[in-house]
């Protein structure tokens, strides 16, 4: 085999190696290292301005946008579990000292405290 050939194939290999760590690090690893973002909240929340009127109120700041897709989980004991599911943000509004994430679903009333998490979908 020429020396040409060899350095032909070394190139070859090379190329083939960094196409695959470049596809590896940008698509296939992003997914399994990307970890989904969660929010705790307090409680159910009664927006008297809002079409849907149904939101969730929390301490901090949720590490959400509107329109992201997200996943609702309350705690055990919830009267409503209509509101648990997969939906779509539609605001998130602070209220005072506490952050509200409205969601395209009507709210069914008054019911005791009960928290619960929201998660990206």
């Amino acid at each position: 085999m020429t020396r040409k050939k060899k350095a032909l194939i070394f190139v070859g290999i090379l190329a083939t190696v960094g196409i695959g760590y470049f596809v590896y690090t940008n698509y296939i690893n992003k997914s399994a290292t990307t970890s989904k973002k969660s929010w705790a909240f307090k409680d159910n929340h009664w927006l008297s301005g809002a079409t849907n009127k149904l939101g969730f109120i929390g301490a901090t700041k949720p590490p959400f946008a509107v329109a992201d897709k997200i996943t609702i989980k309350q705690n055990a004991g919830a009267t409503y579990s209509q509101y648990d599911g997969i939906t779509s943000i539609s605001s998130i509004t602070k209220v005072g000292n506490e952050w509200v994430i409205t969601i395209p679903k009507m709210y069914r009333g008054s019911t005791p405290v009960n928290g619960g998490v929201i998660t990206s979908v």
